[in-house]
């Protein structure tokens, strides 16, 4: 399996790595994890100093097994979302023995959404990692998460139905195959 690229294009965006011990990076993770709801939906994600965003940067530039990565998306030179790649864990008493869920996931900050930023590089990255190998990615959302579930249906994953496969929490689940079927 081959990872998706470090930097990917799309029409109007740039898909890079993020780059650990870049102020810019640093101050746009604090900005990202900012967002209100992200706060609501994923309050484990809100990131509140430069001491927190550090170690996640560090966090995430480690995650780079196949198909796996974040990728820091640029409109017109400014960040504006991250598209992420990772292995997603199981909630207690749920396994697969014979493979491992890799999930797609997105953030965008406040002023990025409703332009059309994260369905077009979410596209691109499920694009790749499907291209370099990967026969399922998934995607949950909370169920409230109108927003993201929009995104799924954008980006033609199947909706499954609800799960408490992961995250130990009730949530939507999508899910996309290299055949493109459920």
């Amino acid at each position: 399996m081959a990872s998706p690229a470090k930097t990917l294009h799309t029409e109007r965006l740039v898909l890079r790595r993020f780059v650990p011990d870049d102020d810019a990076d640093l101050e746009f993770a604090l900005e990202l994890h900012a967002n209100p709801d992200l706060a609501r939906f994923i309050p484990s994600a809100v990131l509140t100093t430069r001491e927190d965003a550090a170690a996640w940067l560090r966090r995430i530039d480690g995650n780079t097994a196949p198909g796996r990565g974040w990728w820091c998306v640029e409109a017109e030179g400014a960040p504006v979302a991250a598209i992420l790649l990772k292995p997603i864990p199981f909630s207690a008493g749920y396994t697969n023995a014979t493979t491992e869920d890799v999930e797609i996931g997105w953030r965008a900050t406040s002023t990025a959404t409703g332009h059309g930023y994260v369905t077009e590089a979410a596209r691109a990255v499920l694009d790749a990692a499907l291209a370099g190998g990967l026969d399922r990615v998934v995607a949950v959302t909370d169920p409230a998460n109108v927003a993201s579930r929009r995104v799924t249906e954008r980006l033609g994953m199947t909706h499954l139905g609800r799960t408490e496969r992961y995250y130990d929490e009730s949530l939507e689940l999508f899910v996309a195959r290299s055949d493109r079927s459920a």
